[in-house]
């Protein structure tokens, strides 16, 4: 997800204490669910005896929405059972020749198809556009939009494009899936039970093509201050390197390098993808984001449609970011309190599923933080935000 300036709110130290107390009292509410959680576990009751059978045939909205949130908090004693008969840590799931092939492969095809969609949109796509525009959108464009943003235009549209393909591939190979269902997610998570080759096969194509485009975007934000290709613009070295290590410094550069290290790390471990796969379905923000980005470039900050998308942006950012990786912190905390008896890689599942998991959604609740500020500052001190 590319953010802007308005992050820089939480280099004021004010606004950082405000933001420890925020993250206490989410982490003790966090501590609470998960002290439920796992007591519902133990629930001593056969009313559902298992919660892949829960759904059926309702006439009511009401019914189908408990049936669909129960598994969030219902864990059958009969499914432990299950997973004793199974005995999961007599067959390890090893990665394969052919999967690791497919993994790197598509890697490598979808950083060289972001790149060069990258150089593509920037000498030859968006200058088209312009001239089709006509010589007023063109005169705008290169006159009232700042050059680094003329630039950006290139990488925001690109993320939005990964964005889609990233919130479909998760959620066809979670939610859409197997619903919200915590027991469900947790032995994905750390034994890859139900094993299905194919379904694992799908997952990592689509961590591929994050990965790929993870590294690619990295890499454009220090292309975007380098102009060989952009006509009549000149890099200047000095500040091309300034600019440099201030983005080192960002928010961005921390979500990329997370990211490509948590990738890469569990996926060789084949531990915790799932976690990764469903942590995609974050991505469904993203086009509002950028929306607003191009809305606000191109002066369309007082019209309706831009603000509603702010709205949907912020809503979408708090349910996909802030609720739904509640839950699946939930889910990796439970396994570890849970399935480590089952589990063939205890260490490596508490080191490499939970830690970068609870640092990535450190990075979100930084994110929502800024979000919440500048929402603070537009309702109750009257201030204009774009």
């Amino acid at each position: 997800m590319t953010t802007n300036s308005n992050f820089s709110l939480l280099a004021n130290n004010n606004n950082r204490k405000k933001l420890r107390f925020f993250t206490a009292v989410l982490v003790l509410v966090f501590l609470i669910t998960l002290a439920y959680a796992k007591n519902s576990g133990t629930e001593n009751t056969t009313t559902f005896p298992s919660t892949n059978n829960i759904v059926q045939e309702t006439n009511s909205f009401g019914e189908k929405l408990y049936n669909f949130l129960r598994p969030l908090y219902y864990i059958d004693p009969s499914r432990f059972e299950s997973l004793d008969h199974q005995n999961p840590q007599k067959h390890i799931h090893d990665i394969t020749n052919d999967q690791k092939l497919l993994f790197f492969s598509t890697t490598v095809l979808s950083f060289l198809a972001f790149t060069i969609s990258y150089i593509l949109l920037r000498s030859i796509i968006i200058p088209l556009i312009l001239n089709i525009l006509g010589n007023e959108a063109k005169t705008f464009f290169y006159k009232e939009i700042p050059k680094y943003e003329q630039t950006h235009h290139s990488q925001v549209f690109l993320s939005l494009v990964h964005a889609i393909i990233a919130s479909y591939g998760s959620y066809q190979c979670t939610i859409g899936r197997y619903g919200l269902d915590l027991f469900q997610f947790a032995t994905l998570a750390v034994l890859d039970e139900p094993y299905d080759k194919l379904e694992m096969d799908e997952k990592f194509f689509y961590l591929a093509i994050t990965l790929g485009y993870f590294v690619a975007d990295t890499l454009f934000y220090f292309c975007n201050h380098f102009h060989p290709l952009t006509p009549g613009h000149k890099t200047d070295y000095e500040a091309f390197k300034k600019k440099i290590f201030k983005h080192l410094k960002s928010l961005d550069f921390l979500h990329h390098s997370l990211s490509i290290i948590a990738y890469i790390s569990l996926f060789m471990s084949n531990v915790g993808t799932f976690i990764l796969i469903a942590f995609e379905f974050n991505e469904i923000s993203t086009p509002f984001l950028h929306v607003r980005y191009y809305g606000k470039q191109w002066g369309k900050t007082n019209t309706l449609w831009y603000k509603l998308n702010q709205a949907l942006f912020v809503g979408l950012f708090f349910l996909s970011r802030i609720v739904y990786n509640f839950f699946l912190i939930c889910v990796c905390f439970w396994a570890i309190c849970n399935l480590q008896t089952y589990a063939s890689h205890q260490l490596h599942t508490q080191i490499l599923v939970f830690i970068p998991c609870f640092m990535y959604y450190g990075v979100q609740l930084m994110w929502w933080y800024a979000i919440m500020n500048l929402i603070i500052r537009l309702v109750f001190k009257k201030q204009k935000i774009e």
